[in-house]
């Protein structure tokens, strides 16, 4: 009996988190939308923000990262970084990060706001402070995008600094609409700025804000 429960517990450890890829479905309403937005591209920028999350995690976040995260994104990952130092002695320590697998996992309105998310199956060994003995975990951690459309959006978390605009960037006249290609005005080509109005705000991930307890198995930490 206890040889197979072990046998459970590292089956667990071994196989990659399963995903919930929804590409056929929400691919063709992006592209409706947002015709000129480059999915693969802002996946790409997801992971190398997730891998980028794991590292601040680890030897703390530079203030100069703002410019790189973008405000939304830093101050949520700020926020993150201080719940799991709040879990002192026990507080999750990540290393060997993994990506296995990356997917589009939603497009949808959340608060009123356009978002896209991109879910990833991530392998690390984990440890605490308290439980230096790194253990192999499978997890699943979400990275979202908002699309910031109406003035009030286009203000930094700072209530000052202004982040980005809907102005043309060569004439500066006013766009109309998200999936405007040409500037009405000096009909310039302004497809190539879309990506950049998606911006990532938030990252979901798993056991990071939960105290390190291995004793308590995969599935009381991080669900089925």
């Amino acid at each position: 009996m206890l040889k197979h429960v072990q046998s459970g517990v590292d089956d667990r450890a071994n196989r990659p988190r399963s995903l919930n890829g929804m590409e056929r479905i929400y691919l063709p309403h992006i592209a409706r939308a947002f015709p000129g937005l480059q999915i693969d591209a802002m996946g790409s920028q997801a992971e190398n923000l997730l891998i980028r999350s794991y590292e601040a995690l680890a030897g703390g976040i530079d203030p100069e990262l703002k410019a790189d995260f973008g405000p939304y994104y830093y101050d949520a990952l700020t926020r993150l970084i201080t719940q799991n130092e709040a879990q002192g002695e026990d507080r999750a320590r990540f290393e060997q990060v993994k990506v296995h697998q990356r997917v589009l996992s939603h497009y949808g309105w959340r608060e009123g706001k356009r978002i896209i998310e991109f879910q990833f199956a991530v392998e690390a060994f984990m440890s605490s402070p308290a439980r230096p003995e790194p253990a192999k975990q499978q997890l699943r951690n979400t990275l979202r995008f908002q699309y910031l459309e109406d003035s009030e959006a286009f203000v930094g978390a700072d209530g000052e600094t202004t982040v980005l605009t809907q102005n043309c960037p060569n004439c500066g006249a006013p766009l109309r609409g998200a999936a405007a290609e040409l500037c009405p005005y000096c009909r310039s080509e302004i497809k190539k700025i879309q990506l950049e109005t998606w911006l990532p705000v938030e990252l979901l991930p798993e056991g990071w804000t939960e105290k390190w307890l291995p004793d308590s198995g995969a599935d009381a930490l991080f669900g089925s």
